[in-house]
């Protein structure tokens, strides 16, 4: 197998897959066309379960009963490895964070979907990312405050995920936005 025993990420995705014919339980008007929306389950290039179903369906559907029995796999070769469970905002659910967070030794990372109210708090974060952008005219990497008690490990962790990351050692981060 693989190095778990070290700690490593793992990542929920849902990526379509279109399709030729035409079955009314797999349109979806957000891919444009008919679709399968398939749940996979990462860990690196590896790829640890992957579950097929309909495009009409939650994206976060069936995740967490996937992710249970993966770390519980998991945690029957490597009882003390440390997880990370990394996914966008679909995956954002109270009881997938939930459940992460009755666990020892599980933490995630999730994104989250785009709202007024994250806006108007992310103004000046990205005002600051965009004069960057204009003075270097590269990509620019910014994180906003949280509310959250800074942990130590988190700049490290970070940095596992996003590559060319600029942290700023007074702030705790959680959200990235990207020029």
């Amino acid at each position: 197998m693989f190095a778990l025993a070290l700690g490593k990420t793992i990542g929920l995705e849902n990526e379509p897959v279109i399709l030729a014919g035409k079955s009314t339980l797999n349109l979806n008007s957000y891919y444009g066309g008919y679709c399968y929306a398939p749940l996979y389950i990462f860990c690196g290039k590896h790829l640890l379960a992957a579950k097929l179903r309909p495009s009409n369906v939650d994206p976060a559907g069936g995740a967490l009963e996937e992710l249970q029995r993966v770390i519980k796999q998991i945690r029957q070769k490597w009882k003390n490895v440390e997880i990370l469970v990394r996914g966008d905002s679909a995956y954002s659910r109270e009881n997938i964070m939930g459940w992460c967070e009755s666990q020892t030794g599980v933490d995630y990372v999730f994104g989250l979907a785009q709202n007024s109210r994250l806006i108007q708090m992310t103004i000046a974060t990205q005002s600051k990312a965009e004069n960057e952008f204009e003075q270097k005219l590269s990509p620019i990497v910014s994180f906003l405050e949280t509310l959250f008690i800074p942990d130590e490990e988190l700049p490290q962790l970070a940095s596992e995920l996003i590559e060319n990351s600029i942290w700023y050692k007074s702030l705790d981060y959680q959200t990235l936005q990207e020029c």
